[in-house]
């Protein structure tokens, strides 16, 4: 739910099902300490694709206001400490480098360099990736 910029639109969907589940926000930060430059340009661009990326903050008590029974909130935890396909952080860096790329953001050579440097990350055991996401379940009343 973080891709919807308006609160109203949240209620308006959560409104028409009796159990709502509202997604995630997640931080994408520290990958690549050693190449600080680029990562940030490579967040920076990350940080335009969700109008709302700290909707759980708010979530709950508009929820409640807005007629909900029953509004709680869990947390998630994503810990990666290696970088290959079986880990949530390898896709997601895809994710991150296709989604700069493709709004020409970030030129592709930078964010290929950046995925190579979280490669090399975990060569050095210097790699760790950490997510806390947030899961809001709300009853209609």
């Amino acid at each position: 739910m973080q891709y919807i910029g308006e609160i109203a639109q949240i209620q308006q969907a959560a409104s028409r099902t009796p159990d709502y589940a509202a997604r995630r926000a997640a931080t994408f930060e520290g990958l690549a300490p050693r190449a600080a430059d680029r990562e940030r340009q490579i967040l920076d661009g990350w940080r335009k694709h969700a109008p709302f990326p700290n909707l759980p903050a708010v979530l709950r008590p508009r929820l409640v206001a807005a007629g909900f029974a029953v509004v709680r909130q869990s947390p998630v935890s994503i810990l990666n400490t290696t970088y290959d396909t079986d880990t949530y952080s390898y896709w997601l860096a895809r994710l991150v480098a296709a989604f700069v790329v493709e709004r020409q953001l970030v030129a592709a050579e930078t964010a290929a360099a950046w995925l190579d440097d979280l490669t090399d990350a975990v060569e050095r055991d210097e790699y760790m990736f950490c997510s806390m996401a947030v899961v809001t379940c709300a009853v209609a009343s």
